[in-house]
C-alpha cells in the first residue's frame, strides 16, 4: 500500500511540474506565427503590463533575435518588474552570470532567474525594459506573437501597440529539476520491478510509474528542442485552427467563415487535434494546457493499447513479462522524442495503437485465438481508422492496409492449401471501405480537398532540400534493427500470422509513402512505426517455445529497452538521430 501511494504521488508530481511549466508560457497560448517585436535601443523605454491572470512571476524570460542580440555584446540592458514588490536587473549582454543566462538557439531566451514579483490587489504587474547606453539602432529585436483576446498592454516609447503580445515567459523549468525527477523515477521503477516479480504490485501502479518516467524523459527532450528553437511551441498552425473551431463551436463564427478558413489552410484536413484542443478549451483550459493534456493522454493510451493487445495475445503470461513489454513501448526513443511535444505525432501513434487493438482480434488466426467479428467490432475499428487519417494524412497506408491484407490472405491460404475464412476477409474489407467513405464525406462537407492540395504543394516544395536518401536509410535501419533480428528467428510465424502480416504491410506502405513522397527525413515522421516494430519483435520472441520463452523474451526485451534509451540520449537533430 505504501509503494502504491508513492507511485501515485510520483505521477502527480511529474504531471504537476509539466503542466506548471506549460501554464507559465501564457504569452504563447495564442501563438500562430512569430512576429518581429519592438526594438530595444538607448533612450527608448518599453512598458509591458501583464494580464490580471498573472499573479506571481518566479523567473522572467524575454525572447530576441539571436543576430541582433549577439551584435550588441558588451552593451547594457535593464529590466524592472513592479508589483507588490519591485525587482530590477541591470545586465551586460553576453555575460552569463548566476542570475542571468542565455538560452542558445535561433531564437535566444534571455533568462532572469528568481525575480519573484507578486501582483498587487488592484494593479497588474508591469515590466519596463530599457537600455541606458550602448544600444543604438537597430538595437536588440525582441519577439512578439499574434494578438489573441488577452488583456495585456504594450507601450513602445509613447505608442501603444495593439497588434501583438510581447513574447515572454514567467517561469523557467531548469533541466536540473527534470534530471532529479528522472533519477527518482529510475529508482522507483527498479523497486516496482522487484515488487512485480514477487507479485506484490498491481498492473495499474506499474503503468503509472512507467508513464510518469516516460513523460519526464519526453519533457527533457522537449526542453532541449526549445533551447535550440522556441518556434517548436506552435509549428504548423494547429492552435490557430483550434481557435477557429472553437469560435464555430460557440456560434461566433458562421459556417461560411469556417469554410473560408479551411479552404485556405494547408493543414485543415488534419482537424482531429485542433478539434480536440478546441473542445478541451471550452472547459476553461488554455490552449497550451489542452494541447499538453491531449498529448499526455495519447501517450498513455498508446502504451496501454499495445500492452493490452500483447497481454490478450499471450494469455497467462507473467505480469513481469507484460511489464517489460510496457517499458519497451513507453521507452522507445521516437515516442520519447514526440510524447509531450506540441505536435500531432503522438496522437497519430495513439490511433494506430487503437486500430490494432480493435482490429487484430477480428483477423487473429493463432491457434488459441477466438474470432471476434461482429458489427460492433467492425464499427469501432472503422472509427479508429477514420480518426487516424483525420490526425495525419500520412496514415493513408494504414487505411489501405486491411485491403492489402485481404489480398495477401487469399494468396497465402491458397498457397498453403488452407481454408479461406470469408468472414475475416469481409470484415477486413468493410473496415477499410467504411473509413475511406467516411473520410471522403468529411472532406467534401468541410471543403478540405483544397487543403490537401495545398499540403501536397507545400511538402513538394519543402522536400526538395530536406529529403536525403542516406539520412532516410540510417533513420530507418535504426528503427528496424530489432525487427530484422526477429525476422531471422521467426520467418515462418511472420508469414503465417495475419497480425504480423498486417504490421509489415503497414510498415512497408508507410515507408513507400515517405520515400516516393520525398517527405523530409525527420525521424519523428517514423514515430507511428515504433510500437508496431516493438510488438512484432517481442511477440516473435515470446513464441519461441515453452522452455526458452522467458529467457529469450526477457533478454530481447532488456536489450531493446537499452537500445532505445541509448538512441534517445545519443540522438541529435530534429527529434531524433540526424545524419548530415
Amino acid at each position: 500500500m505504501v509503494l502504491a501511494s508513492v507511485c501515485v504521488f510520483y505521477f502527480g508530481v511529474v504531471v504537476g511540474v509539466l503542466l506548471q511549466d506549460r501554464a507559465s508560457n501564457f504569452s504563447t497560448q495564442g501563438v500562430t506565427t512569430f512576429l518581429p517585436g519592438p526594438r530595444v535601443v538607448s533612450g527608448q523605454v518599453i512598458h509591458y503590463t501583464f494580464p490580471s491572470s498573472v499573479r506571481h512571476i518566479d523567473d522572467l524570460v524575454l525572447f530576441a533575435e539571436s543576430k541582433s542580440y549577439r551584435a550588441n555584446k558588451g552593451a547594457r540592458l535593464s529590466i524592472a518588474l513592479e508589483g507588490a514588490n519591485t525587482t530590477t536587473r541591470d545586465i551586460v549582454i553576453g555575460d552569463d552570470s548566476a542570475d542571468h543566462r542565455i538560452r542558445h538557439g535561433n531564437i535566444l531566451g534571455i533568462i532572469f532567474k528568481d525575480v519573484h514579483v507578486t501582483k498587487q490587489p488592484e494593479l497588474n504587474i508591469m515590466l519596463t525594459i530599457s537600455a541606458p547606453e550602448g544600444l543604438e539602432d537597430p538595437g536588440i529585436r525582441l519577439l512578439a506573437t499574434k494578438r489573441f483576446a488577452q488583456k495585456d498592454r504594450l507601450i513602445v516609447g509613447a505608442s501603444m501597440v495593439t497588434d501583438w503580445h510581447l513574447m515572454v515567459q514567467i517561469h523557467y523549468l531548469d533541466h536540473s529539476k527534470l534530471k532529479k525527477l528522472i533519477a527518482a523515477g529510475c529508482i522507483l521503477l527498479s523497486i516496482v520491478f522487484i515488487a512485480t516479480l514477487r507479485h506484490r504490485l498491481h498492473y495499474g501502479f506499474s503503468f503509472v510509474v512507467i508513464m510518469a518516467l516516460a513523460l519526464v524523459l519526453s519533457e527533457f527532450s522537449w526542453h532541449q528542442k526549445l533551447d535550440e528553437f522556441y518556434g517548436w511551441f506552435w509549428p504548423d498552425g494547429y492552435v490557430q485552427y483550434a481557435r477557429v473551431l472553437r469560435l464555430w463551436f460557440t456560434g461566433e463564427l458562421s459556417w461560411t467563415g469556417l469554410l473560408d478558413y479551411t479552404g485556405g489552410f494547408r493543414n485543415a484536413h488534419a482537424w482531429m487535434v485542433p478539434a480536440s484542443i478546441a473542445a478541451l478549451s471550452l472547459s476553461g483550459l488554455s490552449y497550451v494546457l489542452s494541447y499538453s493534456l491531449l498529448n499526455m493522454a495519447a501517450y498513455a493510451g498508446l502504451v496501454g493499447a499495445w500492452t493490452l493487445l500483447f497481454a490478450r495475445r499471450f494469455a497467462g503470461v507473467r505480469q513481469f513479462d507484460v511489464m517489460l513489454f510496457m517499458v519497451a513501448v513507453a521507452s522507445h526513443y521516437l515516442h520519447l522524442r514526440v510524447g509531450t511535444s506540441l505536435l500531432t505525432d503522438i496522437l497519430a501513434c495513439y490511433f494506430v495503437a487503437l486500430f490494432f487493438l480493435l482490429f487484430c482480434p477480428m483477423i487473429d488466426n493463432a491457434k488459441n485465438a477466438r474470432a471476434s467479428v461482429g458489427l460492433r467490432a467492425i464499427l469501432w475499428s472503422t472509427l479508429a481508422l477514420f480518426l487516424a487519417l483525420q490526425t495525419r494524412l500520412a496514415m493513408i497506408p494504414l487505411i489501405i492496409a486491411p485491403l492489402i491484407l485481404v489480398l495477401w490472405m487469399l494468396v497465402r491460404d491458397r498457397f498453403f492449401n488452407k481454408t479461406i475464412e470469408p468472414y475475416r476477409l469481409a470484415s477486413a474489407s468493410s473496415v477499410s471501405a467504411g473509413a475511406i467513405i467516411l473520410s471522403l464525406g468529411v472532406y467534401a462537407v468541410f471543403g478540405l480537398y483544397h487543403s490537401i492540395a495545398l499540403a501536397k504543394e507545400m511538402v513538394g516544395s519543402f522536400s526538395t532540400n530536406n529529403f536525403v536518401f542516406t539520412r532516410f536509410l540510417v533513420n530507418l535501419n535504426i528503427l528496424l534493427v530489432p525487427a530484422y533480428f526477429a525476422l531471422l528467428v521467426g520467418r515462418s510465424a511472420a508469414l503465417k500470422s495475419n497480425i504480423y502480416s498486417l504490421i509489415w504491410i503497414f510498415i512497408m506502405g508507410y515507408l513507400c509513402l515517405l520515400y516516393f513522397g520525398q517527405v523530409p527525413t525527420w525521424p519523428r515522421y517514423l514515430a507511428p512505426l515504433a510500437a508496431p516494430v516493438v510488438f512484432f519483435t517481442l511477440s516473435i520472441m515470446m513464441q519461441r517455445g515453452d522452455a526458452e520463452r522467458p529467457l529469450l523474451y526477457r533478454a530481447s526485451a532488456v536489450l531493446m529497452i537499452a537500445y532505445q534509451i541509448y538512441h534517445f540520449f545519443a540522438s541529435s537533430g530534429e527529434f531524433g538521430v540526424d545524419v548530415a
